[in-house]
C-alpha cells in the first residue's frame, strides 16, 4: 500500500479478509475499511463496490458503522455523477442517523446534480446548521445560489440571509485531516461518535 500499488493492496486484503471470518459482522467491517482505503485514493469505483458489499453483510451492525457505509457509498456515487443511484443511499444514512450533517450535504449535492435545485439548498442549509465547522454544504450552497439564483423558490430568501451571515473567507480553521482518517470512527463508543461524530466523518 505504501508502495502506491493499493489496488494490489485492496485486493490482497480482500481476500485476506473473506478467509479470515465467516462472521458478516467482520466481513461488512472489513469491505468498510476497504472502501475506506479505495475512498482515500480516489478510486470511487472501487470504493462504491466495497461499501455496497459492506451494507450486504451489514444487519447486524452498530447504528454508526451502517451510517457510515451508506453516506460513503452516497458520496462515492456522487462523485461517479450517478446521483439518481446516489440518493436511496443518502436518505438511508440519513434515516439510521439525522443528526449528523455529511448525508445531508450529500443529498444536497445528489439533488443539485439532477437539477432539483430548491431540495439542494435544503439540504446545504440542515448540513450546515447542524455543524457550522465543515463548511463545505455553505460553500456548496453559496454556489449554487450563485449559479441558480432565479430557482431556489420559496426558501430563496432564507438561503441570502444565512449566507449573509456566514463569512466563509473568515472560516479558515480545518475541518477535515486526510490522513489516519478513514478508521477513527472504528475506535470510538456509540456515544463519543454521538458527540463527536461530526468530525469523524470522512465524506
Amino acid at each position: 500500500y505504501w508502495s502506491g500499488l493499493y489496488k494490489m493492496a485492496g485486493i490482497y486484503l480482500e481476500k485476506y479478509f473473506l478467509s479470515f471470518t465467516s462472521d458478516p459482522r467482520e466481513k461488512a467491517d472489513s469491505f468498510l475499511r476497504l472502501g475506506t482505503l479505495m475512498d482515500g485514493k480516489g478510486d470511487y469505483t472501487k470504493a462504491a463496490e466495497h461499501y455496497t458489499r459492506a451494507i450486504e453483510f451489514a444487519a447486524e451492525l452498530d447504528t454508526n458503522r451502517r451510517y457510515f457505509m451508506n453516506n460513503n457509498l452516497g458520496y462515492c456515487l456522487v462523485q461517479l455523477g450517478r446521483f439518481e443511484e446516489a440518493e436511496p443511499y443518502c436518505r438511508a444514512a440519513i434515516s439510521i442517523a439525522p443528526n449528523l450533517h455529511n448525508a445531508y450535504k450529500n443529498l444536497g449535492l445528489v439533488c443539485s446534480g439532477i437539477g432539483r435545485v430548491e431540495d439542494g439548498a435544503e439540504n446545504f442549509l440542515r448540513a450546515a446548521r447542524l455543524y457550522p465547522e465543515d463548511v463545505r454544504a455553505a460553500k456548496h450552497l453559496r454556489e449554487l445560489a450563485k449559479k441558480h439564483p432565479k430557482e431556489l423558490g420559496p426558501i430563496s430568501e432564507e438561503v441570502r440571509s444565512f449566507l449573509d451571515r456566514w463569512p466563509l473567507e473568515e472560516r479558515s480553521a480545518p475541518t477535515l485531516k486526510s490522513i489516519g482518517r478513514h478508521l477513527v470512527f472504528l475506535q470510538m463508543g456509540a456515544d463519543d461518535v454521538e458527540r463527536r461524530g461530526n468530525k469523524a466523518l470522512i465524506r
